[in-house]
């Protein structure tokens, strides 16, 4: 049975030059704690796994912004999931 998350690829250039406006803080944390919620992880431990910052939730939820780069490491690990559950 394939498990989906939710959540699309989206690459550098798309985020930087059509839809950054539509990528917001909010949909970050929704989509990491929809990730955690599916995958019984920690959201401290996502944090820590994926850009070694255990607080990186508490950071978004305070207003904190991110880098793109970041935002990809993010992107990578829940897709990397979706993948492994779809195998």
């Amino acid at each position: 049975m394939k498990k989906s998350l939710g959540l699309l690829p989206i690459d550098k250039w798309v985020i930087a030059h059509h839809f950054c406006a539509m990528i917001t803080t909010q949909s970050i944390i929704e989509g990491i704690e929809r990730y955690c919620h599916q995958t019984g992880m920690a959201e401290s431990t996502f944090g820590k796994k994926v850009v070694n910052d255990g607080k990186l939730l508490s950071r978004l939820r305070s207003g904190k912004s991110i880098s793109i780069d970041t935002y990809n490491r993010i992107q990578a690990e829940i897709e990397h999931s979706v993948r492994e559950a779809a195998e």
